[in-house]
């Protein structure tokens, strides 16, 4: 993990999520292309799996692409795009 993404999973850390970990799931999008978000994780008050791709100042289109992808094809996660900004957090939903 990149010193962002760290940051990233300290918080979610101390904010209790469950079973945490750093690109330890890979989603297969279509023949020959895959996914692998930076976090994942069990969200206790959404009840249901969770995924987070942390980005800095320059985010590449095509992990944008695989992103909104992923959240189309596997609905049943809750998929985020995170990033910071002048030293706040920022998330995106990023809907199916």
């Amino acid at each position: 993990m990149n010193k962002l993404e760290q940051e990233w999973f300290d918080r979610l850390l101390a904010g209790g999520a469950v079973k945490l970990r750093a690109q330890a799931v890979t989603f297969r999008l279509a023949n020959g292309l895959r996914f692998t978000p930076d976090l994942t994780y069990w969200d206790p008050t959404k009840d249901k799996p969770c995924a987070d791709e942390v980005k800095g100042r320059h985010a590449w289109d095509d992990s944008i692409a695989k992103l909104k992808m992923a959240a189309s094809l596997y609905p049943e996660w809750r998929w985020r795009l995170v990033y910071k900004v002048e030293g706040q957090w920022r998330t995106e939903t990023i809907l199916p």
